[in-house]
């Protein structure tokens, strides 16, 4: 690749819903732009978040009304599941998606960059033994699921959404720590193909930053349903052990007796933390406040020409809040 072809206006790095946009909308203004990606085009919302999950959640909707198709006048026969089949439709989607990014890089002219990117000092990003050049660097490297303290993910007993798209087979038992929008989802798709749900929420209330009106709504639904909802407590000492995972959940008031919980696999859902390591954001003097990049209301860093959006920069960690910020 020739030195001109690594000199842009604007170098993005993260191709989620933040930072494919930034990339794209800055070519239609006439900006030479580039995209840096070290995995699926898409990032996260569109291969392992917003998009495939909703995909499954179709298909929990679609079976639990068939299940119910007598009550409307219908006979279904033999309703059976296809465990395999439905996680594979939801990487179909994502996947398809994916394609969809890289088309409209090529129909923008936004080159698209593969690899680990590092900034060396402002205005310079080395990808692998390739430094590219850019007036504008747009940091958009999305964010990851937080772990339980001494509690890691191991993808099997311990997961996080990501593991828990594919999970095959199916649990028996769930356990899922967070009632955010995250831990709901699941909680609902799990229990309607017949999972065992204890859904954990340490405010009193799940969807804790919603209004409140709405939580009691789901609430309610979530119980009638069948899941065992659990709200103002705590897991804790949660443990891996044969078979599964065992939690024993305490009160957050202190008051009452704690309950233990067992259950085949454990699903944490308890919050996101921005993706800042490897990136070289100290050698440029950007600053980081736990966990994520702190910026100013025009979403500039602490360093001139830099800039961060969408989950890295801080909540409300949502698609279409990053792609407002592109």
């Amino acid at each position: 690749m020739a030195d001109d072809d690594k000199s842009f206006d604007v170098l993005v790095i993260g191709s989620g819903p933040g930072g494919y946009v930034a990339a794209i909308r800055a070519a239609q203004l006439g900006l030479k732009s580039a995209c840096i990606e070290r995995a699926e085009l898409g990032g996260v919302c569109l291969n392992w978040g917003c998009i495939p999950t909703k995909a499954l959640l179709q298909g929990a909707k679609l079976y639990q009304q068939l299940s119910k198709a007598k009550s409307w006048g219908f006979k279904v026969k033999g309703l059976e599941v296809d465990w395999n089949k439905l996680i594979k439709r939801s990487r179909q989607v994502s996947k398809r998606l994916g394609r969809g990014v890289g088309g409209l890089f090529n129909k923008y002219g936004v080159t698209a960059i593969e690899g680990e990117a590092t900034l060396e000092r402002p205005g310079v990003v080395r990808v692998g033994d390739d430094t590219y050049t850019a007036e504008h660097v747009i940091v958009a490297t999305g964010a990851r699921p937080r772990p339980m303290p001494g509690l890691p993910f191991d993808g099997e007993a311990v997961m996080s959404a990501k593991e828990a798209m594919v999970v095959d087979p199916m649990p028996k038992r769930i356990l899922i720590v967070g009632a955010g929008a995250i831990g709901v989802e699941f909680a609902y798709f799990f229990n309607t193909f017949g999972s065992q749900v204890t859904l954990v929420e340490m405010a009193d209330r799940v969807l804790p930053v919603e209004d409140e009106e709405i939580s009691e709504a789901l609430g309610h639904a979530l119980t009638k349903q069948g899941i065992a909802l659990r709200t103002g407590v705590l897991a804790k000492e949660v443990a891996v052990v044969a078979g599964g995972v065992r939690a024993t959940l305490a009160p957050t008031d202190g008051e009452g007796d704690g309950e233990v919980v067992e259950a085949d696999r454990a699903l944490v859902a308890i919050g996101v933390v921005g993706n800042v390591e490897g990136l070289g954001l100290e050698a440029c003097g950007v600053e980081v406040d736990r966990g994520r990049i702190v910026v100013d209301e025009d979403l500039r860093t602490t360093c001139p020409g830099v800039y961060a959006i969408g989950d890295v920069a801080g909540p409300p960690w949502l698609a279409h809040k990053a792609s407002a910020e592109a």
